[in-house]
């Protein structure tokens, strides 16, 4: 965007962006995005904006990954099957494990940017644009609070029906809503990935703020990629145990195919930005 924004704008005004032109456009920003960009070797802004992209870029890997095991022992072992293969239970601990390790490596990374974006957020208001610094976070907390709700909502409806029911038990109604809730969660953690991105966006952190977080994202990346591979092997151990069904362990490993490529993408982004947290600041 820095170098060839303006001729980009200028050339999609000119041609259009039918659909031809958005797939070039997106073939051709993901080779720039691996071969990284060579003007953050100078330091300075364009480094404090390689490891700002490096850092988000992370952020967003960890939303879609980090509750894989907790999805896969969801799906997969709730209720609990008479047999479950021999590592299963020890897999899907070490990938908790590093799921929960992570948390708190985020939280960590976290303090020194959100402390950056407090202070953004003064200035906007001394500026007269109120909370323009956090307003992306409003969306997140309404949904956040509907998830809430709706799983107080759905606890309550459970209790009307036994422990272990059969399936027809179920009303469609019931069915419906807990299928509602979840495609609210999954908005959640959508919104939950790029919202906070958008606030570091506009609260700009400087170098010395970004630099815990660059320095973490290598360690993030790597809890992500155990937590992905634990899971992807107590699914191989489940499938191959024969007690679950082809629909049951294919939706398990969809789930696992999204945590590995998060993970692919969060230590690529981490390695790249690198050099530029190593880099004393300007």
């Amino acid at each position: 965007m820095e170098r060839y924004g303006d001729e980009l704008r200028a050339l999609v005004e000119d041609s259009g962006a039918d659909g031809a032109m958005v797939v070039d456009l997106f073939a051709g920003a993901a080779r720039q995005w691996i071969r990284g960009p060579r003007a953050c070797a100078a330091g300075g802004e364009p480094a404090r904006r390689r490891v700002q992209a490096s850092v988000s870029m992370v952020w967003v890997a960890w939303c879609a990954g980090f509750l894989v095991s907790a999805a896969v022992n969801r799906w997969l072992l709730d209720p609990r099957p008479a047999h479950v293969a021999t590592g299963v239970a020890g897999l899907l601990a070490v990938a908790g494990w590093a799921a929960a390790a992570g948390c708190v490596v985020a939280f960590v990374a976290a303090l020194p940017i959100l402390a950056s974006v407090v202070r953004a957020s003064r200035r906007s208001r001394d500026q007269g644009r109120g909370w323009a610094v956090w307003r992306p976070l409003v969306l997140l907390a309404v949904l956040l609070g509907l998830d809430v709700s709706g799983a107080g909502v759905l606890a309550l409806w459970r209790t009307a029906y036994p422990a272990q029911p059969p399936a027809e038990a179920f009303p469609a109604g019931f069915g419906a809503a807990t299928l509602a809730w979840a495609v609210s969660m999954l908005a959640t953690l959508i919104v939950a990935g790029l919202a906070p991105v958008e606030v570091i966006r506009r609260a700009r952190p400087d170098a010395r703020a970004l630099r815990p977080a660059g320095y973490l994202a290598l360690p993030l990346g790597i809890l992500l990629a155990v937590t992905a591979a634990a899971t992807a092997g107590a699914v191989v151990l489940l499938a191959v145990s024969g007690e679950f069904g082809a629909f049951d362990v294919t939706v398990a490993a969809l789930v696992v195919g999204v945590a590995a490529g998060a993970a692919a993408v969060a230590l690529a982004s981490a390695s790249r930005g690198m050099p530029s947290v190593a880099r004393p600041a300007a």
